[in-house]
């Protein structure tokens, strides 16, 4: 066996690497990463440079861990600005890093992609020495690895890496035949505002319809785009995927994109948009023209329920954030991220600050979970 680092997935054999990814996940796929690249997504203007690990036996690839070295944090969704100031507060440089993560998306999934020729904690091992060396011989201030997996993130603790725990809200597929017996598990207070806020876009003339990602015209994807970029326009931050990215991925993961386009008086006013695996939704972008009650709740949540009942998903992961979604029926739950700096003077005491904050986001991630709609019997 022999370890490769590439500096682009493109120089990577596409069928290989898919093999390697487990549940049809969208955004490790060899198509949505190498579009990034091709779109110029990434880069020198928005911090993101491809280093991708790949483990080969003779010439067949094995396992990978994709990974970028950032000049920033921007759209990463674990928030370590406050890391970096104090590493700038003592004159050393937090920047550059080594990140493994999906860019600008907050979604969980394996970050070692591996066959069954080797275990997890075989890859664990490999990768954990691999990165660190990489990031010694390159002067890079440490490595992160964010929305991994649980097991994931065991294995690293083995290797001398930390774990810090976040809280996103999910929703988890109970069998529901349909809407309505999903809603049978809600007290009848909480039903009610549900029908209520969906009545609701009854009542304004509102009309949706979800479309797949080989459904959508060259219009459409245009539209997409704005939508998307509206919501950075409106609030902050940078809009770094292009309309060709849109209409490349549409292209390429075909039925595994769906947006959700609502009409008002039988003009575009909002989008939505989603990708799926084989067992799990994420819902990932925004965007409105004006003002609707309760649209942004029926977009970008109701429907993406729908889509999973209606699809036999388990999962709908709608993104990071977001109290609001906890009435809705999305429970609080831990993600993970793993984290290894090269200087143990800062990594000491950096860990410190994590297994307090650990604590804190555990018992606010259990706090939170008092709030859901739920009936008494619904976790028994």
């Amino acid at each position: 066996m022999n370890l490769t680092v590439f500096d682009s997935i493109e120089k990577i054999n596409p069928v290989q690497w898919n093999q390697l990814v487990k549940d049809n996940h969208p955004f490790l796929q060899h198509a949505f990463l190498a579009e990034l690249e091709k779109q110029n997504c990434l880069g020198k203007e928005f911090g993101w440079y491809p280093v991708f690990f790949c483990l080969f036996e003779q010439q067949a690839l094995i396992a990978a861990c994709p990974c970028y070295i950032k000049t920033n944090s921007y759209g990463e969704f674990v928030f370590d600005m406050a890391w970096a100031d104090f590493y700038q507060n003592n004159n050393q440089q937090y920047y550059p890093k080594l990140v493994s993560a999906i860019p600008y998306s907050p979604v969980n999934g394996e970050r070692f992609l591996h066959n069954n020729k080797l275990s997890l904690a075989e890859v664990s091992a490999t990768f954990s020495q691999a990165i660190q060396d990489f990031c010694r011989q390159n002067q890079l201030s440490g490595a992160h690895i964010l929305f991994n997996t649980f097991e994931e993130q065991k294995n690293l603790l083995q290797h001398g890496w930390i774990h810090r725990q976040s809280c996103q809200y999910h929703w988890f597929n109970r069998n529901y035949q349909n809407f309505d017996h999903f809603l049978q598990d809600f007290t009848a207070k909480k039903r009610k505002n549900v029908r209520q806020e969906r009545k609701r876009i009854q009542t304004q003339g509102l009309v949706l319809q979800q479309k797949s990602g080989d459904q959508l015209t060259p219009q459409e994807i245009e539209q997409i785009h704005y939508y998307y970029k509206s919501t950075f326009d409106k609030k902050w931050g940078y809009a770094t995927l292009t309309a060709e990215f849109f209409a490349a991925i549409a292209q390429q993961l075909a039925k595994q994109m769906m947006v959700v386009f609502a009409y008002h008086q039988q003009k575009t006013v909002a989008c939505s948009i989603f990708f799926a695996s084989d067992t799990t939704l994420y819902g990932r972008y925004w965007g409105c023209d004006g003002y609707f009650e309760q649209l942004h709740f029926e977009a970008c949540y109701y429907q993406g329920i729908e889509y999973c009942i209606n699809h036999k998903l388990s999962f709908f992961e709608p993104g990071a954030q977001g109290e609001h979604k906890i009435p809705r029926g999305f429970i609080p739950t831990t993600t993970w991220s793993s984290h290894w700096l090269s200087d143990s003077r800062f990594f000491d005491i950096i860990k410190r600050h994590v297994e307090h904050e650990n604590s804190l986001m555990n018992e606010h991630c259990e706090e939170l979970k008092k709030r859901l709609p739920f009936k008494q019997d619904y976790f028994t």
